[in-house]
């Protein structure tokens, strides 16, 4: 099962490298999303534990030996506004 896991790890650390960059729609176009609530947790650092790229390979890993990648939001009690995001 070596060979299998070694291109599961190469798959997955390739597109969890990637840029992730969340976008708005404008009437015309689009255009970065700095701004949003959710871009430093997608983009940044989604929990206390995992980088953006951790996080990603990891639901990259899952999906392709599991057959899903899901991932848990965790918001806030009151607001609603979600805090962080676990695989």
């Amino acid at each position: 099962y070596s060979p299998f896991f070694a291109g599961v790890r190469v798959i997955s650390e390739d597109l969890g490298g990637l840029p992730l960059f969340l976008y708005e729609r404008l009437r015309r176009g689009k255009r970065r999303a700095t701004a949003h609530q959710l871009y430093s947790l997608l983009h940044d650092q989604p929990n206390d534990m995992m980088s953006s790229v951790q996080m990603r390979d990891t639901l990259q890993g899952h999906a392709m030996t599991w057959g899903n990648g899901v991932a848990q939001l965790i918001t806030h009690e009151r607001t609603g506004v979600i805090e962080e995001i676990w695989p």
